[in-house]
């Protein structure tokens, strides 16, 4: 990795992945940083030399977790906790990118050490980072000095008013154990947690508003009436109760108490239920995905207030009233207009789960008095099952029919889908991040079972991490290689970053991708920008997938693109 790079890093676009046998990067030269052995900040910075008896890793460019002991001290929450490992000449270097500008100096150290006569702070670099809904944000990096993997090291942090705070931080390297005398307890932390029964396929039962109530939780004075009986999604139940309320349970996630205009709070609800306007009036929508649903439920005039702008926007509903003033932009997720906020009135924000990456964002909005309804339909291991969180959708904002409608009509097209044969072809869907590594969808993701039914095979259905409950994960370009060389599909995922407009862009990239069986075979496929946020055309994309797998219907095709 080139030294120049850190001063001014650009994290998406056209940055190489680059060839681990190639990478000799130059090793800790900056002025700014500390150095071994070297000037007023030397006693406390922590150097790979000091650590007795660890042997560092080879030389070369690694994917690293970095892990703290505060939730609100974290990476940006486009790259999953990880950061470039940068190892040259027994020297270990991270780099990081933040959420946000709020940290302005690190310092290998205490706080206490930072704060004295001569200690050398790590400066920022200014990154660019891109997220998922196409939006892009500069934000602080840091390249910090890595004394031994897998152990806790002190890194003390100043703020923009000018405190600093100590903190504790590990490294370890990406889909390895500690090995070499290391501990063997820094994995990765969960992004936030998916449903504890994410692996089944469909609930049993038709869909209807009868259900079993043995579980149905107690809302005093108000005795419950039905259970929405769910047909696919398993990340929520919704339960019915006398005089209009409901109650939406998200699995490992919260309790909603949807509650009639004109009806109090029955007493004795629990301080960790969130209440909830039925129906809201003004909704604050930052949670992409979820968009396509309301309007299917025809409950777009609910929502007066998004996290993206019209740039951002891939399906046309959103932009149509943004343009016509029906909408309105009030600021990304992670750092939403408040004033705009509550000058419209805003009575519900439903956010996706970065908002858990955000916590002191989720505090402020429900400080004003805004609660927040947290969206987790992308951690349905079922397509339909995502596309279900509609019928939540629809009793939200008093819309039932409407939501139930398109339901049934998406799951009828989906299911005659069922009958479609194997095959035997396989596929590796994939995102390459700015560091080199591949992001791929686990075995329990609803792409893979998409994939399935479609008539293919994923290359990574057996890939599971207990230690992270994402419905992706980050593997090394190595094992990449390993399980994707010979797949007869690579389909790349320009949902997250820049589309591609040739496989020789992508060959660019990196050179690696000529040995793949796919690219030599003209069979490199991308997703284009509007399939993630298409949530309501769960079939079609099913469909595409299989004309694809088939190599028939390609001028048909809507949310794939073959790369040539």
């Amino acid at each position: 990795m080139r030294r120049d790079t850190w001063m001014k890093k650009t994290i998406y676009g056209i940055l190489p992945v680059l060839l681990l046998s190639l990478l000799l990067p130059t090793g800790c030269s900056r002025s700014k940083e500390t150095s071994c052995g070297t000037d007023a900040g030397a006693a406390s910075a922590p150097c790979a030399e000091h650590a007795v008896g660890f042997v560092p890793p080879d030389d070369g460019v690694y994917q690293a977790s970095f892990q703290t002991d505060s939730p609100m001290f974290h990476v940006n929450e486009a790259y999953h906790d990880m950061g470039e490992l940068t190892v040259s000449g027994g020297q270990m270097m991270l780099h990081i990118s933040l959420p946000s500008k709020n940290i302005v100096n690190l310092f290998p150290g205490t706080a206490e050490e930072a704060e004295k006569k001569g200690a050398t702070w790590l400066e920022p670099t200014v990154d660019t980072v891109r997220y998922p809904d196409g939006l892009t944000e500069e934000v602080y990096g840091f390249d910090i000095p890595v004394p031994k993997l897998g152990e806790q090291f002190p890194l003390a942090l100043l703020g923009k008013k000018g405190t600093w705070y100590a903190h504790m931080v590990s490294v370890q390297i990406a889909g390895e154990d500690s090995g070499r005398e290391q501990s063997t307890e820094s994995d990765p932390k969960a992004d936030s947690p998916a449903p504890a029964d994410s692996g089944k396929e469909a609930r049993t039962g038709e869909t209807g508003t009868k259900g079993d109530l043995t579980e149905a939780p107690e809302v005093a004075g108000q005795k419950p009436e039905s259970r929405l009986a769910l047909a696919y999604a398993s990340g929520f139940d919704l339960y019915r109760y006398q005089a209009g309320y409901d109650l939406i349970d998200v699995h490992d996630s919260a309790r909603y108490l949807l509650v009639p205009e004109g009806k109090e709070v029955p007493e004795g609800v629990p301080d960790s239920w969130v209440i909830l306007p039925k129906p809201p009036k003004k909704i604050y929508l930052a949670a992409t995905a979820a968009m396509s649903l309301f309007d299917r439920a025809g409950a777009m005039n609910r929502i007066r207030l998004t996290g993206t702008d019209v740039d951002g926007w891939y399906i046309e509903a959103p932009k149509r009233a943004l343009e016509t003033g029906k909408m309105l932009f009030a600021g990304r997720y992670s750092a939403p207009d408040f004033e705009r906020l509550t000058a419209e009135g805003c009575d519900l924000a439903i956010e996706s789960t970065m908002i858990l990456h955000k916590p002191e964002i989720k505090e402020m909005l429900e400080d004003l008095g805004i609660p927040v309804f947290i969206d987790r339909s992308s951690y349905e291991p079922h397509p339909l099952g995502r596309t279900e969180w509609v019928r939540l959708y629809g009793v939200l904002t008093g819309t039932e029919a409407a939501a139930e409608a398109f339901f049934q009509e998406e799951r009828k097209k989906m299911e005659a889908l069922s009958g479609i044969e194997a095959t035997g072809k396989t596929v590796a869907y994939f995102y390459l991040n700015a560091d080199g590594g591949a992001v791929v969808r686990k075995g329990t993701d609803y792409i893979t079972k998409m994939l399935e039914i479609a008539g293919g095979t994923s290359v990574f259905s057996d890939l599971r991490d207990e230690t992270s409950k994402n419905a992706t994960m980050t593997i090394s370009r190595e094992e990449f290689y390993q399980r994707a060389k010979d797949a007869d599909f690579l389909v790349y995922n320009a949902t997250i970053g820049a589309p591609f407009r040739s496989a020789k862009e992508l060959i660019a990239r990196d050179a690696l991708f000529r040995e793949f069986r796919a690219v030599r075979e003209g069979r490199l496929w991308q997703v284009k920008k509007d399939m993630y946020q298409s949530t309501d055309c769960i079939a079609e994309m099913t469909e595409d997938f299989h004309h694809m797998l088939t190599d028939e219907g390609e001028e048909n095709m809507r949310f794939l693109e073959r790369l040539k």
